[in-house]
C-alpha cells in the first residue's frame, strides 16, 4: 500500500483520475492535500490586509465617522464617496482585497511525495510534471519498491 501526497488541489484533481485507473492501490484515502507553506512575512501582511479590509467595510456600512476619531475636521473624499456608494465600495474593497491577499499567500508551488519520499518539487524543477512524467514516476517507484524495476528500460 502506497501513500501519495500531492501539494496543490487543482493539480491533484487533474492527475488523480488517470492515476486511480492505472494504479488502484493508490486510493483516495491515501491522497492528502495541503498548501505549500508561505513565508511568515507574507502571511502576516495578508492577515493585516484582511483585518483592514473588514474594518473598512464596517466603517462604510455603519457610517462610522472615523475622521473625528483621528482628529480630522472633514472626512477624506474617498470615504465620502464610499458612504454614498456603499454597495460598489464594499464589493470593490472585498474583491480587490481578496485578490491582493491571494497573491500574498499563493506560492503556486507543490511537491509530490510517495511513501514519504519526495518525488517532485516545483520549486526545484521550476515546472509542473506532465501527466506522462507523473504516471511514469509513480509507476517506476512502485516497481522499484516491489523489486520488479528493469534498469534496461532506459
Amino acid at each position: 500500500m502506497h501513500s501519495l501526497t500531492l501539494l496543490t488541489k487543482n493539480w491533484v484533481d487533474k492527475m488523480y483520475s488517470p492515476l486511480r485507473s492505472v494504479l488502484p492501490e493508490v486510493t483516495e484515502t491515501l491522497l492528502t492535500m495541503s498548501n505549500y507553506p508561505v513565508e511568515s512575512t507574507r502571511a502576516l501582511l495578508a492577515q493585516i490586509l484582511s483585518l483592514a479590509k473588514f474594518a473598512f467595510l464596517g466603517i462604510v456600512v455603519a457610517n462610522i465617522q472615523i475622521h473625528t476619531m483621528l482628529g480630522m475636521e472633514h472626512p477624506p473624499q474617498f470615504l465620502v464617496w464610499a458612504w454614498e456608494n456603499k454597495g460598489y465600495a464594499c464589493m470593490m474593497a472585498f474583491f480587490i482585497g481578496n485578490a491582493i491577499e491571494n497573491g500574498l499567500t499563493s506560492t503556486g508551488a507543490f511537491e509530490i511525495y510517495l511513501s514519504g519520499d519526495k518525488m517532485w518539487s516545483k520549486l526545484e524543477s521550476g515546472r509542473i510534471p506532465s501527466q506522462h512524467e507523473f504516471m511514469k514516476m509513480i509507476n517506476d517507484n512502485m516497481m522499484l519498491e516491489a523489486g520488479t524495476f528493469d534498469q534496461n528500460q532506459f
